[in-house]
């Protein structure tokens, strides 16, 4: 398995697999994380909301984007 860590919009990425990070603190989004979630038609958000995520340390979540990127 390669693991390249890359500088470009996750919009962008050409790549089978996108790490983000999100912490418990945060209550709004920003910049990409932002627009990943609008691009995922709130997919993100919907995430938190059903209380399944909450960011606190050693959380996964793997969310599968249908296509939409």
């Amino acid at each position: 398995m390669d693991i390249e860590a890359i500088a470009v919009s996750i919009l962008e990425a050409d790549a089978d697999t996108v790490v983000l990070y999100l912490l418990a603190e945060e209550e709004t989004f920003a910049g990409e994380v932002a627009a990943l979630n609008s691009t995922l038609n709130g997919l993100v958000q919907d995430l938190i909301d059903g209380e399944d995520f909450s960011g606190k340390a050693e959380q996964i979540a793997v969310v599968y984007p249908r296509g939409a990127i």
